[in-house]
């Protein structure tokens, strides 16, 4: 999707991409972008460097629409949807205390009712605020008082800002100062000591991880050169993850795999990591992906000793063991060199990520996070851990955002970019597997999914669809087309850095005969060997055969169902486990309390064509936060009968006709609108015509399997 250039990090709060990424999506915030810009935006975040500064203040960037320098009421200016701003290190600099900010504001009635602030606080990682804008008259301008509680001020480059502010409901917020009044309570450490960390797997071997390190303030020390580098987006390096899920907190976004610190930021390491860090007690947390057992322990460093920690990590499940090999089929990074592909590695090794799809991002101008190269890259330690390049491309808030894995060179026709059919036929003659995002969201329509998948699908061109993403599986959309009688693949994906901050977060497992090949791993996702989780494990048979099955039965026989889910309990504890026939659930194994694992037995006999999905569901943590696991379909087809549901089918049918009906309005593109919108706007006016064609060709479709089904009933 359009994302956030911050993969992880300290410089946006877990729900900032509430805002941000929503922006960036032409979701929340619909005025037509800003003009006369001081300089041109770049890169998938558009930044865009501004003139202005003032004492406290180094750098300015807008991002994701252009913004520029502006005189209003002979008052020197900046203004833009989304603001960053660089605190000057001499002011300020990885600190820890409350930072009095004023700020002075113009032309407010653009800005909306109130502006989201975003910083890195000590005791949570990223944070954010709302802040309330009074009603004015005049000029337009006021100013506003707030507090940034524990700030830290340790930007990592101009693409982890000190400070964002950015302007939720309207089309910009325009700042004609802002000054910072700190409180100069920083603790100064009294002594230091050193810290010696290995971390050995279930053999005894050095083991990439994830780690956080948190004083009794909850405060995590800035990792050493030894933890892991982490590009942002094309040229800043960081050291620092954050954990969590960007969109969390807004409505039906939850979170992922959860993180045991209210401390929300992390580092990953090779298996090996020593710093030098002030005195004092510890909590110490190494995490290795749903497989392993968390680590979680209290560590002292004495001044100006080293102590020694030994972390052997406890797996809790070994699914590739047992030929089940997990994957995230939507990871953006700027693969600039094979230096970039290491930290990779290791990073997905530190996630037990076995397939990492590393998606080039394109739009109809450009295309962002190119890759030096498009082989697929395997870890020398491990053959099973592999970078496997692809693409988000096309992708439009009008036809949806597509994905392309497993290619060996990119496929783009920015001439013919609305005919997503031609970029799916060349990729499939690539052997690339093709699918859609974001259609596990809670609001598909939001991204325009339906109106793809309703001229793609028919036309046989679609493999997957990202049903879980960001806490969340919205299964409506894919259990329609199921109905209608299409097969379709489940995936997952992250969206790694945009919505959440640790690839593999939400994760695909794949069903891999023999020895592993990352082809098998593909075929098997593109058959529907799979299952996506963000905790839960699944097994499911009927009649003893696996996801993805088709089974040719006599009405009559037996249907002999058997489901089994487990969980780490350091994730959480299983709720129910529900067994889905055509969209209905049909049967629940609950417990009350939870459970580590639960089994699901059912029988019945063969009465129609029909398909069968399980959903494995965690205890509820609050709103919005959803554990939860999905089966691939297995298919029954009886007496030749398809597995379509003919009842369904009017109504789906008219569903699909109204999403349709969509692709004759034109809508500005929203998609790294600086640098697409005229060019879109051509796009779209000559393609119509070859657009509504197809349109007709999947009305006739629809229009013929609406009378089949009433002939069948």
């Amino acid at each position: 999707m359009n994302m956030n250039p911050i993969p992880r990090t300290v410089r946006q709060p877990c729900t900032t991409g509430q805002w941000r990424v929503l922006a960036l999506c032409g979701l929340l915030l619909s005025a037509g972008p800003l003009t006369t810009a001081h300089a041109h935006p770049v890169g998938p975040s558009g930044l865009q460097e501004l003139a202005w500064q003032n004492p406290q203040i180094s750098r300015i960037f807008a991002a994701y629409w252009p913004g520029h320098d502006v005189v209003v009421n002979g008052h020197q200016c900046v203004t833009g949807r989304v603001l960053f701003f660089d605190v000057r290190d001499e002011f300020a600099h990885d600190i820890d205390e409350d930072v009095e900010v004023t700020l002075e504001l113009a032309r407010v009635g653009e800005s909306g009712p109130e502006l989201r602030v975003d910083y890195e606080r000590n005791d949570e990682g990223p944070a954010a605020k709302q802040i309330p804008l009074p009603k004015v008259s005049g000029d337009g301008s006021c100013t506003v008082h707030f507090t940034l509680e524990r700030a830290r001020f340790a930007a990592d480059g101009k693409h982890v800002p000190d400070l964002t502010l950015t302007a939720t409901n309207g089309p910009a917020v325009t700042v004609r100062d802002i000054t910072f009044k700190r409180s100069h309570t920083t603790p100064v450490p009294q002594a230091y000591g050193r810290l010696a960390l290995e971390v050995l797997d279930e053999h005894n071997a050095k083991a990439p991880a994830l780690v956080g390190l948190y004083d009794e303030r909850n405060r995590m020390p800035r990792p050493s050169l030894q933890a892991v580098p982490l590009r942002l987006d094309t040229d800043d390096i960081s050291r620092v993850i954050a954990t969590g899920q960007r969109f969390r907190g807004a409505a039906g976004f939850g979170a992922s795999l959860p993180w045991p610190s209210a401390n929300q930021t992390a580092f990953y390491i090779n298996g090996r990591y020593e710093a030098r860090v002030p005195a004092g007690r510890y909590d110490l947390v190494v995490s290795k992906g749903p497989e392993y057992r968390m680590f979680r322990r209290s560590v002292e460093v004495k001044p100006e000793a080293i102590v020694s920690v030994d972390v052997r990590l406890v797996r809790w499940d070994n699914l590739s063991e047992k030929g089940w090999y997990s994957g995230d089929d939507h990871i953006h990074y700027t693969r600039a060199s094979a230096l970039d592909d290491e930290s990779l590695l290791l990073l997905t090794q530190a996630e037990d990520l076995h397939v990492a799809n590393i998606l080039q991002m394109g739009n109809v101008a450009n295309a962002h996070y190119r890759p030096y190269d498009w082989k697929v890259v395997t870890s020398a330690q491990n053959s099973t851990f592999v970078l496997a390049p692809g693409q988000e491309d096309p992708r439009t808030g009008y036809r949806g955002h597509t994905i392309q894995l497993h290619l060996p060179g990119p496929v783009r026709d920015p001439d013919h970019y609305l005919l997503y059919d031609l970029v799916f036929r060349r990729a499939r003659e690539q052997g690339g597997v093709t699918g859609y995002a974001h259609v596990g969201w809670p609001y598909p329509a939001l991204l325009s999914s339906p109106q793809g998948l309703a001229l793609d699908v028919p036309e046989g061109l679609v493999d997957f669809v990202e049903v879980l993403q960001a806490g969340n599986a919205n299964l409506q959309v894919w259990f329609d087309f199921l109905n209608l009688g299409y097969k379709l693949a489940p995936a997952a994906g992250t969206d790694y850095p945009a919505l959440d901050q640790r690839p593999g977060a939400v994760r695909s497992y794949v069903k891999v005969d023999g020895t592993f090949m990352p082809q098998a791993w593909f075929d098997g996702l593109k058959e529907g060997r799979t299952f996506v989780t963000n905790g839960p494990m699944l097994e499911f048979t009927i009649n003893g055969q696996a996801m993805g099955s088709e089974l040719r039965l006599k009405a009559g026989e037996p249907l002999v169902i058997s489901a089994r889910a487990r969980i780490n309990p350091d994730i959480n504890l299983l709720d129910s486990v529900e067994l889905i026939e055509q969209g209905q659930v049909i049967h629940t194994v609950g417990s009350k309390d939870g459970a580590p694992e639960l089994r699901l037995d059912y029988q019945t006999t063969a009465a129609h064509g029909t398909w069968f999905v399980v959903r494995a569901n965690g205890k509820p943590r609050g709103k919005d936060d959803h554990t939860v696991a999905v089966s691939a379909s297995i298919y029954v087809l009886v007496d030749g009968q398809s597995f379509w549901k003919p009842s369904e089918i009017p109504q789906i049918v008219g569903r699909l006709k109204q999403a349709l009906e969509l692709l004759s309005k034109y809508e500005p593109s929203n998609d790294e609108a600086y640098e697409t919108l005229d060019r879109f706007k051509q796009v779209w006016q000559a393609e119509q015509p070859a657009i509504q064609q197809r349109v007709q060709r999947a009305l006739a479709v629809y229009d013929d399997l609406v009378a089949k089904a009433a002939a069948a009933k």
